[in-house]
């Protein structure tokens, strides 16, 4: 998709998205600090072609659901919306914390953040949709 290009539909929102934050990245990876605000902001970069979406945590409880023939089971409770911000400023504490540590190989360390993320703290709204689409 050409830069100059508006979005028609959700999917060229995303992918629009989702170009600029990996040009971000690109652009100055290595004076991007791993931090909260951080989060947020490329959340709202990710999301600035879908208004309301994006920089901000959950607003509402949510679960992680598995759906199959017949059957919804609850796979993990997250953390409660209004518990959210402080949830996340702790684990990126601990990442901070581990990382400087250096007693874990940061490959293991990095996949442990994002389960969490995604499965612990769940801060996003969508990543109920990235979990939900992961099973089919």
């Amino acid at each position: 998709m050409e830069r100059k290009t508006t979005p028609r539909n959700r999917s060229e929102q995303e992918i629009a998205g989702y170009r600029d934050v990996l040009s971000t990245i690109h652009a100055s990876a290595a004076d991007i600090p791993f931090t909260t605000d951080t989060v947020l902001r490329l959340h709202r970069d990710l999301y600035q072609f879908i208004p309301g979406e994006g920089g901000h945590w959950k607003r509402a409880n949510n679960q992680i659901v598995e759906i199959g023939p017949d059957m919804k089971k609850v796979r993990f409770q997250p953390v409660a919306a209004h518990l959210t911000a402080d949830a996340m400023d702790l684990l990126h504490e601990r990442f901070k914390d581990r990382w400087d540590a250096g007693e874990l190989d940061r490959l293991v360390l990095t996949a442990a953040y994002v389960l969490d993320f995604l499965c612990g703290a769940s801060g996003f709204r969508v990543a109920e949709v990235v979990m939900g689409d992961a099973g089919g």
